[in-house]
């Protein structure tokens, strides 16, 4: 009887330590099943901010972005001529600070991003370069986008297109003079028509002019140099050579004047270090550089840019087809030519001194337009006309000078 007692007892005792050991157990497997609850829920909270942040940097960069695409829109009404004004304008944008900050306290999480901008300008390759740095945050989790913004002006805009390596700055008209300097004469028998206009002598453009610099850099285009060949000249200065003159020619400055007769072709650029007359016909497939005077008698073709330090004289039936700087008078002598004989100058003429063109027979066009730093009077008469275009950029007008190109966004 009291073995039975006995092993009651020990039986009550191992169901309680049982009991004790099972409640335990469950204990321990709910504190970690609450344990990992908890984790997974902040861990999937922290996610939750993580990701609103890198919609917040998200939401940053687009803004900026926008706000850059505003400012491109606008400069297609106002575009800037050069590429300084170009940059002044991009950094005296109110609306493209390089720091600033956003909040949106109304939304989930409140959001909030800041924006930080790093400017490395680039002036010899015309080129701007932004690093945009947007940093979301969220209850405290923060996440950051760089994006390289690049701006790069096309330097053709500000320029005349180029030809035979010449490009000369532009200016925006077609018979650009200095002020004051415009006389033409609306009369019955003038003929004088700028950038298509039907009114006679209307549409120049009178502002200060100043050719130094276009001179420097016709001085600075490919011509002959003194290491060249040259061409025997004739006791009377008449240039003795047949038909086709290969390479570059270069006659040393002198005395007297180089006469060309006959019909010649320079295939290479020209030099000419005194006075030049053409009695003949002269095609110069090349550059060519007159240190004197230029009277044109018989028929000229020049096929590159010319470069004269004195005047330039001619009759008519003559094309030039690059650019021409005239260090002194740009005059016709004589219109004493048939009625077809129109005279061309492809491309913008650069005067120096004066513009007192005449004709009473042809047309002389000038297709780009003329520069005039002295008086300009041109006169015509009968059935002569004279027709001045616009000058040319060397890109197209119509469109933005800057190009905005995006690359290198990461996110961290």
């Amino acid at each position: 009887m009291n073995r039975i007692r006995v092993f009651t007892r020990r039986q009550k005792g191992y169901a309680l330590l049982l009991t004790l050991l099972v409640i335990t157990l469950f204990s321990i497997l709910g504190l970690m099943l609450i344990s990992v609850s908890f984790n997974h829920t902040k861990q999937f909270t922290e996610e939750t901010y993580r990701t609103q942040a890198t919609n917040a940097a998200e939401m940053g960069l687009k803004d900026y972005n926008q706000k850059i695409g505003v400012l491109m829109s606008g400069m297609t009404q106002n575009k800037p001529s050069s590429f300084q004004e170009f940059e002044n304008q991009l950094n005296n944008t109110p609306s493209l600070p390089a720091v600033y900050h956003e909040q949106f306290p109304n939304l989930q999480g409140e959001p909030e991003f800041d924006i930080h901008v790093t400017k490395t300008v680039n002036p010899s390759a015309d080129r701007i370069q932004w690093t945009i740095r947007s940093i979301g945050t969220v209850q405290g989790e923060s996440r950051t986008i760089t994006q390289d913004k690049t701006f790069t002006f096309d330097s053709r805009y500000t320029g005349t297109p180029e030809y035979k390596g010449l490009s000369l700055p532009y200016m925006n008209g077609s018979a650009i003079v200095a002020p004051g300097n415009w006389n033409c004469n609306d009369h019955n028998n003038n003929h004088v028509s700028i950038n298509g206009s039907t009114d006679n002598c209307i549409g120049a453009t009178e502002e200060n002019v100043d050719l130094s610099g276009v001179r420097s850099a016709f001085q600075s285009m490919s011509v002959a140099s003194s290491s060249d060949d040259t061409v025997p000249v004739d006791s009377k200065g008449n240039m003795n050579a047949d038909g086709e003159v290969k390479g570059n020619v270069y006659v040393a400055p002198g005395d007297g004047t180089i006469n060309i007769p006959d019909h010649l072709v320079f295939d290479g650029n020209v030099y000419f270090g005194k006075d030049v007359t053409i009695t003949g016909d002269a095609v110069f497939k090349g550059n060519v550089s007159v240190s004197g005077n230029l009277v044109v008698k018989g028929n000229v073709r020049i096929e590159g840019n010319i470069l004269i330090g004195g005047n330039l004289d001619f009759n008519g039936g003559d094309v030039y087809e690059g650019y021409a700087y005239i260090g002194g008078d740009l005059s016709r002598g004589s219109d004493n030519g048939p009625k077809d004989s129109d005279t061309v100058f492809k491309r913008t003429v650069y005067i120096n001194r004066n513009f007192a063109v005449k004709s009473n027979k042809a047309s002389i066009q000038f297709e780009q337009g003329i520069v005039v730093q002295g008086e300009a009077s041109p006169k015509t008469s009968a059935n002569g006309s004279i027709t001045i275009g616009h000058q040319q950029r060397g890109t197209d007008d119509s469109t933005l000078p800057v190009t905005v190109t995006t690359n290198n966004t990461n996110y961290q």
